[in-house]
């Protein structure tokens, strides 16, 4: 996985020449972009491999929402019933 840090320290230069290279040069400024796309893929693959992870993805990229609803029995002897529903905005 290439960074943007390793790119600076192979070629002898700081973070912030690199990103006034890329701003400049719209090749270098591609060859970022492709290289910050694959960081952002990579980290999302680690992330959705836990459960919490894939929630925060949802959330984050495709607007889910999480609400509760507890829903109480009639009667003592009835559990209490937690429901959790995800959906997306309207």
């Amino acid at each position: 996985m290439p960074y943007i840090e390793d790119i600076a320290m192979l070629l002898g230069v700081d973070e912030t020449t690199i990103w006034r290279w890329s701003e400049a040069k719209s090749d270098f400024c591609n060859a970022i972009s492709k290289i910050k796309l694959l960081q952002k893929l990579q980290l999302k693959r680690l992330v959705a491999k836990s459960p919490s992870g894939a929630i925060f993805l949802l959330k984050a990229n495709h607007g889910l929402i999480e609400a509760e609803k507890v829903l109480h029995g009639g009667t003592p002897e009835e559990e209490q019933i937690t429901l959790v529903i995800s959906r997306a905005p309207e």
